[in-house]
């Protein structure tokens, strides 16, 4: 996740047509590729890494704005690197466990601040569950939500139940042949990771992103395509974007 509000740099916007990409999470068959990244103006927040789909999957392909996680090891997070930062790692599978079923998969890292969980970012899970890492909360809307929880991890057997998902729409993990839960839509939430027994593709769908901005009363703007909104506030414009589409400033009154 990442956000210039409250306190950062303002994006300056002449008049004209800007081009707005919200982005989407990965679907759990996507043959290792992360969540598409999200572009407002100067503003890039990176997807999200894939979960890892193996054991000893060593390959770089879930490092991204918060980290997959892996087995054995958890996926880098904030790649490419920024400040602040805009995601943790991806948590690593369990410890060789006492009992078969506590073998889990990592989950997700946080997005934004992120780390929160059952485990240590790029250590060996401490827990039979391991929870989703935690997003971050934001109040450009009004009011505080939190976005880009991680994806809770999944369980061999049924007798540990999966990882719950980050708070900020992380989807829940799942235990012996059951299917990962979905992200949040508009939250940007990691899917969960399916149980041991469910195959390949058995993990949850990344939540779609949001995108929102503020803009000063006195503009003259419109967005586009329908679902995407403009709201007028005491003090100033919010605008939504739940899809990717087109910001149009044609100035500003005096």
């Amino acid at each position: 996740m990442r956000t210039s509000f409250p306190g950062g740099t303002q994006e300056e916007l002449a008049p004209g047509d800007y081009s707005i990409t919200v982005g989407t999470g990965s679907p759990p068959n996507s043959g290792g590729t992360k969540g598409v990244d999200s572009v407002f103006g100067t503003i890039t927040s990176t997807g999200g890494g894939r979960g890892s789909g193996s054991e000893n999957d060593a390959s770089n392909t879930g490092d991204g704005g918060a980290g997959g996680g892996g087995n054995p090891v958890g996926f880098r997070g904030n790649i490419p690197n920024t400040t602040p930062p805009q995601g943790a790692p991806g948590f690593s599978k369990g410890n060789p466990p006492a009992h078969p079923d506590q073998n889990t998969g990592g989950a997700g890292g946080g997005g934004g601040a992120g780390g929160s969980g059952g485990g240590t970012p790029g250590q060996p899970g401490t827990s039979p569950s391991i929870t989703g890492g935690a997003g971050t909360s934001n109040s450009i809307t009004g009011s505080a939500v939190t976005y880009a929880g991680g994806g809770g991890g999944g369980t061999n057997g049924m007798n540990w139940p999966g990882g719950g998902g980050g708070s900020g729409g992380g989807g829940s993990g799942a235990a012996g042949n059951g299917q990962g839960g979905d992200g949040s839509d508009g939250l940007g939430g990691g899917g969960g990771g399916g149980g041991g027994g469910a195959g390949a593709n058995s993990g949850g769908d990344g939540g779609n992103g949001i995108i929102v901005a503020r803009s000063p009363l006195t503009a003259n703007i419109t967005a586009a395509p329908g679902s995407n909104t403009i709201s007028s506030q005491p003090d100033h414009k919010l605008i939504t974007f739940n899809v990717s589409g087109t910001l149009t400033v044609d100035g500003y009154n005096e």
